[in-house]
């Protein structure tokens, strides 16, 4: 912490102000908080404080007491979890009292203002194994009746025939998939109809006390590859499969730092073939917690595991061959349901193995007493997701209202985990019910929108592209945990500093770093990989950055629709909408330097105004809302330019076909052909594999030569043509000037870069290359506008011009 200072950060954000402090219960411990204030008041830094005040952190003397109360969380099996419900009045009342011992202490300690934000909540989702307690169930009842009305109209919808709002049952749903080498999204399995998600499993790695050895663990050693294998019959499977899954442990135990999945096997059935899967393990493992899983309705057996180091490493297996056991079952192997349910058995088996030894076997059977049908599961399980997503923000709204209530001299900053998920990994979105759109539409009591975003080995659009979503909320933008996620800090302090320069140039007005040092994550740790100069650098730029847009906002050409909306258990692929094409066609137009807002289905149904785009880009959307389709007909009749590509409104968002589709010219999905067919992937961290995209291949530059001449057909010139294809571009504007934020994302210098302000008699003001002064190298006024040759730069150029 003694280089910290060097390294002209502002802000330090620090875990305190949250359940750490309430460990025991009636006390309050204000320690660490003031160790941080008083560093803070030394090195002249403000502190934004993440308070961890969600059930997640919950001490175990308060999950005592709401388990006690019967207001525990409960899983799709009617199962007590350890954590409180979002609906426990019993945490929630001493929630308040921690706050209000919180605030008072600062406002009495804090005498030179040091706090300068508030994170509520702080890093928080709400799984989807956890959202079954009676009272989130009772709350979705009443959400169903102000949407639906009448019973008799949820009946027709969801085609069903539940008698009263009181009678309808919550859906029941599991995700599988996400893993490290998966081409696709997850997929939605309906366990109501029994699908359970099991395994078989080595025991002890998470326990601080125990040793490798035969019966628990194996050891491993970090950067190290390991293959996990096993024979398996599968006897009968309806569901995702089986697969080999190792959950990677620290050296003294704990819960998992990273998991990584083999690829599900469905079959062939009744016969033994062997399922492996070859992992690298991640910096700070120490131990493996190997997983034989099954997911789905069905039986399968397993027999001699092997985990050894790749190429020809020694059998670390306990037990690999399953003969060692007695009467309790096999040694070094326990039974999980991780679903919960009560019609799934785990036997160890003598004689039934691959060579006629021991094995272990799974059986899910369909359950006897199952609840009443729903015809119509799409419908169901879209209401169910959207109430979460409505339902996660309104607890993330209330946990900032509480902050501004006892403190209202403080802005809040939310910490939206998993907001990097919104414009790909819509399963991952859906998984957490963290829908960055749905907090900016129901966060009236949040100051500014901190979300965490990250580069994915350099690519930033997933931090661009929540931006674009969120500016048009007119609050402060702020990226929180900005690192790359796939990579770490190891892709290196140049390629940092564009990614800051890319978030700066879409609207942030604040940048929370990943992190200065956490030992557990080294690879999301800035010290002592990049050096106190190197961060100086970034972090100055991206003050002037910030500073040289002040007064002015990003001005979008066109929209585009992101046409996300919840995958059920009738999707195939996880795919309702091709989370693809958007993508795609997002690249592409960043990549022609059109500078666009995203735009989602849930804004269009909420009556979002698109009159003030000249032009709206639809990607694939085979189902929509009534309502965002009338938005888009509106639209259209207004006279506004709505381009489609790929399949447009063939259903509506409850899976029901549409009699007539609506007549409008589509363009060839190019978006889609751009993007070609993602790996989800990841080198480094604790963080979920990511789609990595490979877009500089023959399909896609021909899909870039197509689009502009398609686009410069539909809308006259494309905005700039030529340029260095590193080279990005962002229109600004207000307060009477034009500015253009150009950000290269190569490791050469961008040089005599050629761009046109649309102004012919247009002022220049100011050039910025890399944040310093600069002259343009020419200036030419044509009868199409002003075309100024910038001069060299690294990473970005700022030139903003006025009006003569």
């Amino acid at each position: 912490m003694a280089l910290l200072p060097e390294s002209r950060a502002s802000v330090l954000s620090v875990c305190s102000g949250g359940w750490g402090m309430g460990q025991v219960e009636g006390k309050v411990d204000f320690g660490p908080f003031d160790a941080q204030l008083a560093y803070a008041e030394k090195h002249n830094l403000k502190l934004a404080i993440i308070q961890e005040i969600n059930p997640y952190y919950t001490p175990a003397w308060l999950r005592e007491k709401v388990k006690a109360a019967g207001e525990s969380a409960r899983d799709a099996n009617g199962n007590v979890l350890s954590i409180p419900s979002i609906s426990s009045k019993a945490f929630r009342a001493e929630q308040e009292r921690l706050l209000d011992a919180f605030v008072q202490h600062v406002k009495e300690r804090d005498t030179t203002r040091r706090v300068a934000f508030y994170h509520p909540g702080a890093e928080w989702w709400f799984p989807m194994g956890e959202r079954y307690h009676p009272d989130d169930v009772a709350r979705f009842r009443r959400w169903l009746a102000r949407k639906y009305g009448s019973i008799a109209t949820l009946n027709r919808v969801w085609k069903s025939s539940f008698p009263d709002y009181d009678s309808v049952v919550a859906p029941r749903m599991e995700m599988m998939g996400g893993y490290k080498g998966q081409r696709g999204l997850a997929t939605v399995v309906n366990i109501g109809d029994g699908p359970q998600h099991c395994s078989w499993s080595t025991p002890a790695a998470m326990d601080a006390a125990a040793s490798p050895g035969p019966q628990t663990y194996p050891a491993v050693t970090p950067g190290k590859r390991y293959r996990l294998s096993a024979w398996v019959f599968i006897e009968s499977l309806q569901g995702p499969g089986v697969f080999p899954e190792v959950a990677w442990v620290g050296s003294n135990g704990g819960p998992p730092i990273a998991i990584d999945m083999g690829r599900p096997v469905a079959g062939p059935m009744g016969q033994w073939h062997r399922m492996e899967a070859a992992f690298t393990a991640p910096p700070n493992a120490g131990r493996a917690w190997l997983l034989l899983k099954f997911m789905g309705l069905g039986a399968a057996r397993y027999d001699d595991v092997s985990f050894k180091e790749v190429p020809a490493g020694s059998e670390l297996a306990p037990n690999a061959d399953l003969e060692d056991g007695g009467d309790s079952g096999p040694a070094a192997w326990r039974f999980q349901n991780w679903t919960g349910g009560a019609h799934a058995e785990a036997e160890w088996l003598r004689g039934q193995g691959r060579s006629g030894g021991s094995c272990l076997r799974i059986e899910v059977r369909r359950p006897s007493d199952q609840k009443p049908g729903v015809g119509n599961a799409t419908a169901a399980f879209h209401d169910w997701s959207t109430y979460w997503f409505e339902a996660g923000a309104d607890y993330i709204n209330a946990m900032s209202e509480m902050m501004k209530r006892r403190d209202p001299t403080r802005p809040t900053v939310t910490y939206l985990t998993m907001a990097w998920a919104a414009p790909s990994e819509w399963d991952e979105m859906q998984r957490s019910a963290i829908a960055p759109d749905v907090v900016g539409m129901r966060g009236k009591h949040i100051d500014a929108f901190g979300m965490q975003l990250c580069s994915a080995d350099r690519d930033p659009y997933r931090i661009t592209a929540c931006l674009d979503l969120m500016r048009k909320y007119k609050k402060p933008l702020w990226a929180v945990d900005l690192v790359d996620f796939t990579s770490g800090v190891h892709i290196g302090p140049k390629a940092m500093d564009q990614i800051t320069q890319a978030t700066i140039q879409h609207g942030a007005a604040g940048i929370i770093y990943c992190a200065w040092h956490i030992p557990s994550v080294l690879d999301y740790s800035f010290h002592p990989y990049h050096s106190t100069s190197d961060h100086a650098r970034m972090i100055g730029r991206a003050m002037k950055g910030v500073e040289a847009m002040a007064g002015m906002r990003v001005k979008p050409h066109g929209a585009l629709i992101m046409p996300m909306l919840p995958a059920t258990p009738d999707d195939r692929n996880g795919i309702r909408n091709d989370w693809r094409s958007f993508v795609g066609w997002y690249k592409l137009l960043e990549r022609m330097h059109y500078t666009v807002d995203v735009v989602t289905l849930r804004e269009l149904d909420a009556g979002a105004d698109l009159k003030r785009y000249p032009w709206v880009l639809v990607p694939d959307c085979r189902d929509i809302s009534d309502a965002a389709l009338h938005a888009l007909q509106t639209y259209r009749a207004s006279g506004g330019k709505l381009i489609t590509a790929g399949r447009f409104a063939e259903r509506d968002d409850r899976g029901r076909q549409r009699p007539r589709q609506m007549q409008v010219r589509r363009a060839p999905d190019l978006g889609r052909i751009y993007a070609g067919d993602p790996v989800r992937d990841t080198h480094a961290g604790n963080t979920p594999p990511l789609f990595l995209w490979k877009t500089d291949t023959p399909q896609s530059r021909d899909a870039v030569r197509r689009a502009r001449e398609f686009m410069a057909a539909r809308l006259g010139e494309v905005p700039a043509g030529g340029l260095p294809s590193s080279v990005r571009i962002v229109r600004w504007g207000g307060s009477g000037r034009e500015a253009m934020y150009l950000v290269n994302h190569a490791d050469s210098p961008a040089r005599n870069v050629l761009v046109r302000l649309a102004n012919r008699r247009a002022t220049i003001v100011r050039v910025l290359a890399d944040l310093a002064p600069a002259r343009p190298i020419s200036v030419r006024r044509t009868r199409h506008g002003c075309d100024v040759v910038l001069p060299a730069f690294e990473t970005s150029c700022i030139l903003v011009a006025g009006d003569r």
